[in-house]
Formats: structure tokens, C-alpha cells, sequence
């Protein structure tokens, strides 16, 4: 893999991170109502808000990890790259969600299997319920690998599956067999993302030099612009074909951008994505009872109606903070405490000197 390829995949994920803490950082979780009014200045927050919480940022982390799985995978490689993966995915999953238990001591009296119940599903920290989900489709890799292989019958699939997530899934939906309604959600969570984590692996197994070699892209950016704006406006319809195309937003932005562009030097901040999914929430979590503990805005909490404009206004000012605040805490563990921030992050260790 070239150093231009890594440096894209490094920023997109840099980039996809940031819009995971913006979709985050909502004001509906410290403002009751938010109105929207008829004002162009309102119409033109509501379109950047909506970018911000339809950009689906874990599409393209999925997709990603599917592929960069796939890449290249035979029965020589498979237990290396199974072994690369407890170190990536396991390892910071268990000790995420030990943090989350230690913190969530208040339920400790429910008992250990109500704790063991709620640690084993990513309840106490549950920004990474979709490293579960890649962990869990690390048992599928057979299935995976043989179907996908099988010219016409992987692309029948792949449609299945987008057709079975748009509908929402409903034979899953009227099965009685869960122990819980959210139990259930985090089912249907994991599988409206499994087109994804397909298409990844489908991409990785049989198109693996296309998409390195990017001999898919051409000098024609102004028909790719033209189409992708196509795309995303056909995405903003109910229709089957725009859901596609809207879950498939971050694979046209990825077109869009030849490799040649990603030439910079990746900074190191731009290197922690992985630990700025992570923590962010719990950041996101202490900023607002800091917030209203010190006072600030206290009288329009809980009960006041805010614009749009106020509301995208706090997301971009909460996301902004919480990176800082992010960065900060990656620089310190990174300077005096590595051998923690290599655990934390599943080895994803900035290459760059800091």
C-alpha cells in the first residue's frame, strides 16, 4: 500500500471522526425545543446541521475495515491478520468498557450479572458498540470469503442485504426471542450497517488493485462533482435508490478525491482517530454537567426553545472543545504515558514526531 493511499485513509478517517463528534454534540440533549425558522440564515443552518447528523461517519469506518481486512486475504495471512485484529479491535474494546464499568459504579448493586450482561454488551461504553460488531463478523470471514467470490451471486447479495436494511429488516422485527427492546435495537443497529461492512469486504476481495491504483478515478472531476451533487440530492428522498446512495455518501466523497491531493504531511492529530471515537462521548458527557454547574445558559436548560442557528452554533462550539480537549489528553498519554496510549487506541500510535 503506497504512502498516498495510507495518507487518505489516514484523513478521511480524521475527518469522518470529526463529524462523529459533531453528530454527537446535539443541543437537543441540553435544549427541550429547537424551532426552525423561515429565515434564509435558518434554512442554511438546517442544511450544515443535517450534513452533520446524516454524514454516516460509522458507514465508512465499517466499510473500511471490511476492506482493508479483504485486502489481500488468503489462507497464509488470514491467522496473521486475525492476530493484528485482537490487538486493534479486542484489546481496546475490553479496556473502554472496563473504564465504563469502574465509572459506572452506581449499578454496581444490581448484581454481576446484570454488570457482566452490560460489559459483554458494550452498555458502559457504548461508543463502541460497532468495534463489536466487526468483531463479531470476524467469525463470518468463511462465509464472507466464499460468497463473495461468486461472480453475479455476490452482487445479488449485496442488493439483498440493502433491500432487507432500507425495509429495516422485518422478520427480525416480529421475532419475539430478544430479552430486551434495546437488546433488540443493537441487533438492528449492527445489521443496517452489515450492507456495509459487505460492500467493504466485497470491494477488498474481488477489486482490491482497482481501488489502490484508483483506476477508477479520472481527470473528469467536474462530472464527478456534478454527479455526486446528483447523488446526494437523489439521497435526500425516501426512495430506495436514495437510501443507497445516502449510506453510500462517504465512498462517493472518496472517488471524488484522488490520492494525489493527500501529498501533505499527516500531522499527528490527524493520527488519533480511533481514540477520538473513544473518548469523545465522555467528554462530550462532563462537558455538559460542567456547563451547568457553572451556570452558563442555565435558565435556557431543559425548558427554553432555541433557533437553529443557536443550535448549530452549540454543536460546532461543543464538537470544537471536544477535540481540543481530545488532542490534549492524546498528547499527554502520548508524551508520558505511550505504553497506555498504544492500549487505548489498539496500537494506532501517530507515526509522526510530536
Amino acid at each position: 500500500m503506497d504512502k498516498l493511499f495510507s495518507n487518505k485513509i489516514t484523513f478521511f478517517s480524521f475527518f469522518y471522526s470529526l463529524l462523529i463528534i459533531c453528530y454527537h454534540a446535539n443541543a437537543n440533549v441540553n435544549f427541550e425545543n429547537i424551532v426552525k425558522n423561515d429565515s434564509y440564515a435558518d434554512k442554511a443552518a438546517l442544511v450544515i446541521d443535517t450534513f452533520f447528523t446524516e454524514s454516516g461517519g460509522t458507514f465508512f469506518f465499517i466499510i473500511l475495515s471490511a476492506f482493508l481486512l479483504y485486502y489481500n486475504l488468503t489462507r497464509k495471512n488470514v491467522k496473521d491478520k486475525l492476530i493484528r485484529r485482537v490487538k486493534t479491535l479486542l484489546v481496546p474494546w475490553l479496556i473502554w468498557n472496563l473504564i465504563g464499568t469502574i465509572s459506572s459504579y452506581r449499578s454496581w448493586n444490581k448484581g454481576i450479572i446484570y454488570i457482566l450482561s452490560y460489559y459483554l454488551t458494550s452498555r458502559y461504553w457504548e461508543a463502541l458498540w460497532f468495534v463489536q460488531m466487526l468483531m463479531l463478523m470476524l467469525l463470518f470471514i468463511p462465509v464472507i470469503t466464499w460468497i463473495f467470490k461468486i461472480k453475479y451471486v455476490r452482487e445479488l447479495v449485496l442488493v439483498l442485504l440493502f433491500l432487507l436494511s432500507y425495509y429495516n429488516w422485518p422478520f427480525i422485527q416480529e421475532m419475539n426471542v430478544f430479552p430486551s427492546i434495546r437488546f433488540k435495537n443493537e441487533v438492528l443497529r449492527m445489521l443496517a450497517h452489515l450492507p456495509m461492512y459487505c460492500f467493504g469486504a466485497y470491494m477488498g476481495l474481488n477489486w482490491p488493485d482497482s481501488i489502490l491504483r484508483e483506476s477508477y478515478n479520472s481527470n473528469k472531476k467536474v462530472k464527478m462533482g456534478g454527479a455526486l451533487l446528483l447523488i446526494l440530492s437523489i439521497s435526500l428522498s425516501g426512495t430506495f435508490p436514495g437510501y443507497v446512495l445516502k449510506t453510500l455518501q462517504s465512498v462517493f466523497l472518496w472517488v471524488l478525491f484522488d490520492k494525489n491531493f493527500f501529498r501533505f504531511k499527516i500531522q499527528w492529530w490527524m493520527q488519533i482517530s480511533f481514540y477520538t471515537y473513544a473518548i469523545h462521548s465522555f467528554i462530550l458527557h462532563w462537558e455538559g454537567k460542567l456547563i451547568k454547574l457553572s451556570g452558563i445558559f442555565a435558565e435556557e436548560f431543559q425548558y427554553s426553545t432555541v433557533s437553529i442557528r443557536f443550535a448549530l452554533l452549540w454543536r460546532l462550539s461543543l464538537s470544537g472543545m471536544t477535540f481540543v480537549l481530545v488532542a490534549l489528553s492524546a498528547y499527554i498519554l502520548i508524551r508520558f504515558a505511550p505504553r497506555v496510549y498504544e492500549l487505548l487506541s489498539g496500537g494506532r500510535v501517530p507515526k509522526e514526531d510530536m
